[in-house]
């Protein structure tokens, strides 16, 4: 873009030259022709001599949406790229999302937990040029399709029973989604994922139980959702951490054991229960893969796995689904298009 767009302009004279005897008529003449040119120029802008101006923002721009169908318990992201820098405003019925710059471009997640009815939800995309004021609006419709969760009755041991406590569950409950409640500003968001358990010939990582069953326990004593995957593995095989991310919770509870939140930014997290040991504390951060605990068989679980949570925006999503929105994600042969909802 021409620097004088929008900028106090500087007409270039030609310099003056000193004294040469002539009594100063060579000065004057310069003076008066530096004049003129000026004119010229100052006219020239005027009558409509041609001056650069900034492209049209929209041929630029690249946005995504991504599901825009999707089953209640699953979540996905709104991407904005082109020119930088920009004001990106989205708003979902009327609210406005967290949006965030994320290296190549703007983004912001959305989601939607299990009790979200089917229906349709009205997006709005604004995006303004900072530079030109230029502004450019779209208009989507995200459909929660109808709960595709399968009904599960479990049984206990009496030695569990008490852990099926309605308001043991609620209080624990209430303790996780203090622990995921903010959405932590992060200098780069790492948006690549690796799965929390290697897959080996033994059976490790395999899937043992989806996410969303709509579940209830001996006889009716509890009734809950499962809010993340079960993976099968022995006690005290590695735990490794889905993404870079910061410890926000590591702590022993009744129904989860040994626990673990990650907090991965802009209201991502990931949580890992039944461990038998952690590797990190409280505070620490961690990296993508790097190991965080130990497999084990602690709270209300009647033999030893991982259960693997992910929350965006405070509603606990499908794990599989939401590692499927990410590059270079590709989950063991086992467990393809096993989740509840794909």
């Amino acid at each position: 873009m021409d620097e004088r767009v929008g900028k106090e302009m500087t007409i270039p004279f030609p310099p003056c030259v000193g004294r040469t005897g002539d009594g100063g008529k060579t000065k004057t003449a310069h003076l008066s022709l530096g004049l003129g040119i000026a004119i010229a120029v100052i006219a020239a802008l005027l009558i409509g001599a041609p001056v650069v101006q900034a492209g049209p923002i929209a041929p630029e721009l690249t946005i995504l949406v991504e599901p825009q169908t999707l089953p209640p318990g699953q979540a996905g992201y709104v991407y904005v790229g082109g020119r930088y820098p920009l004001d990106v405003q989205v708003l979902l019925d009327g609210s406005p999302l967290t949006v965030f710059w994320a290296g190549d471009g703007y983004m912001a997640f959305f989601s939607f937990d299990l009790s979200t009815p089917s229906g349709q939800h009205a997006m709005q995309i604004t995006v303004v040029d900072r530079a030109t004021g230029e502004q450019v609006s779209r208009q989507m419709t995200i459909t929660v399709l109808p709960s595709p969760y399968p009904f599960e009755q479990l049984d206990v041991p009496s030695r569990l029973m008490p852990l099926l406590s309605p308001e043991l569950n609620a209080r624990e409950q209430g303790r996780l989604d203090a622990a995921w409640a903010a959405v932590t500003p992060v200098a780069g968001w790492d948006r690549f994922y690796t799965f929390p358990l290697a897959a080996t010939g033994g059976g490790t990582g395999a899937l043992t139980s989806p996410f969303g069953s709509d579940r209830t326990y001996n006889g009716g004593i509890l009734r809950t959702r499962h809010t993340g995957i079960d993976l099968r593995s022995g006690v005290g095989e590695p735990v490794r951490a889905a993404a870079d991310g910061r410890v926000v919770l590591a702590e022993h509870s009744a129904v989860y054991g040994k626990v673990m939140v990650l907090d991965h930014g802009w209201g991502v997290y990931t949580l890992y229960a039944h461990m038998s040991e952690f590797l990190v504390a409280r505070g620490e951060v961690v990296v993508r893969g790097q190991t965080i605990g130990s497999t084990g068989s602690t709270g209300r679980t009647q033999g030893p796995h991982l259960h693997f949570g992910v929350i965006v925006n405070g509603a606990e999503v499908d794990p599989l689904a939401w590692l499927a929105l990410w590059p270079g994600y590709t989950p063991p042969l086992d467990m393809t298009a096993q989740s509840a909802g794909q």
